[in-house]
């Protein structure tokens, strides 16, 4: 509604402006033909500078017209956004925000960092990578910054191929008892390990490379947000269990 009002005094503003200026313009128009043509006719000297006081005139208030003109162009279409909607887009960026980095525990972020593939590692430490996963594959999750959106659509992209080098390249190792529910990976067992050793540091880089992309991808993503929203989470203790 405010915005309505807004274009109606714009425009009764601009009809008041414009319509004694263009008029003035017309006149100054006129007065410069007659000065001209008696300055000519007569060789009189006042009559050029009444030609000039008037080209003068013609001149200031085009400039004036063209000014205004210019300053009531249009704002680009992406800017012009009311502040209550434009508030709401932010609420809603920051919310989404928040629920990506309560998530991921800052511990899951320095595992991807400094953990070497080719050895052990529990379930529970890439879990929560699975879970953003699946939260970053719903079509809802979707920020309204177009900034933001193609950060966090490349960083899911990413993710997605880190999960599925994960998937391919590592697996349960065989015959562990009593941790059903947070077992230990690995690439490779480590009894092929010595007879197919190309294979094994194929996988091993493979998923070290892809989880060092992931981290970096993650940390830009959240630092990119926070600058623009103003978000801070604690982080002190995981809000997401690490195992189960």
């Amino acid at each position: 509604m405010r915005a309505w009002f807004r274009e109606r005094r714009d425009a009764v503003i601009d009809a008041v402006v414009s319509v004694p200026v263009t008029a003035l313009v017309g006149v100054c128009g006129v007065g410069i033909g007659l000065a001209v043509w008696h300055a000519l006719a007569a060789g009189a000297a006042w009559a050029w500078a009444v030609a000039g006081l008037v080209v003068g005139l013609a001149v200031g208030a085009s400039a004036a017209t063209a000014t205004r003109l210019w300053r009531r162009q249009p704002p680009d279409k992406g800017t012009d956004v009311p502040p209550d909607l434009r508030r709401a887009r932010r609420d809603s960026d920051a919310a989404l925000l928040t629920a990506i980095i309560e998530l991921i525990p800052a511990e899951a972020v320095t595992f991807l960092k400094e953990h070497d593939f080719g050895g052990d590692w529990r379930w529970s430490q890439t879990q929560p990578w699975w879970r953003l996963g699946e939260f970053a594959g719903d079509i809802a999750h979707r920020f309204l910054d177009p900034e933001l959106e193609a950060c966090r659509s490349a960083f899911a992209a990413v993710l997605q191929d880190f999960l599925d080098t994960l998937a391919v390249n590592s697996g349960p190792i065989e015959g562990q008892r009593g941790v059903q529910d947070d077992p230990w990976h690995d690439v490779m067992p480590r009894s092929a390990r010595v007879d197919h050793p190309a294979e094994y540091e194929r996988r091993r880089e493979a998923i070290n490379g892809s989880a060092d992309a992931v981290a970096s991808a993650y940390e830009g993503l959240v630092g990119l947000a926070r600058s623009r929203l103003a978000v801070f989470v604690d982080r002190r203790a995981p809000t997401v269990p690490m195992t189960g």
